[in-house]
């Protein structure tokens, strides 16, 4: 929501996001450096606006997954996922109410270039764990957590008791691509 002291604002299109960061405050550099050196301008910046572009990609399938065959679509429907954090407290990438209200999703979203190992999915898990349930949350609603990963290694599956939502997953939500093994 972009109403009240909580808000955050920033730019939606990645193209924008892209421009506004890498573009525009480097024009002289861009129009003047090597061909490397603009490449290394691009290289310290893609990993931040991969993982900014694959967070906001997360987050807007979990409205989607209703009618898929995906595991975490059995325990929706959801509302429109966002990002929660207040004050110093704990922050979720994902946070959505199932449409009856008896759930709430809190997911953490990573993103990497190189499939996600079991030890990183385990350790992403914990974070997510540690951070607890929020506290506005009361202990009749049931707490679904998930992991948002553009792919896990080869036969690598979620810790117990989480979902996994791969880039097969995210896509197959909009419908546009076969859906994932993974749970």
């Amino acid at each position: 929501e972009k109403a009240g002291k909580r808000a955050l604002y920033k730019i939606d299109d990645p193209f924008c996001r892209l421009w506004f960061r890498v573009v525009a405050p480097h024009r002289a550099l861009l129009a003047q450096a090597s061909a490397s050196a603009r490449l290394r301008l691009w290289h310290g910046a893609r990993g931040a606006l991969f993982a900014e572009a694959w967070e906001d990609l997360c987050r807007a399938s979990v409205a989607h997954f209703e009618g898929t065959d995906l595991p975490l679509s059995k325990a929706g429907p959801w509302m429109p996922a966002g990002r929660f954090w207040r004050g110093s407290g704990p922050e979720w990438d994902v946070l959505a109410r199932s449409v009856d209200g008896r759930r709430l999703l809190l997911a953490e979203v990573k993103w990497s270039e190189a499939p996600l190992t079991a030890a990183d999915l385990r350790r992403a898990g914990e974070v997510l764990r540690h951070k607890g349930r929020p506290l506005f949350v009361p202990d009749a609603i049931e707490i679904v957590h998930a992991l948002f990963v553009p792919r896990a290694g080869r036969g690598v599956r979620a810790p117990e008791g989480m979902h996994l939502g791969d880039a097969a997953a995210v896509l197959a939500a909009f419908g546009s691509c076969p859906s994932s093994s993974h749970g």
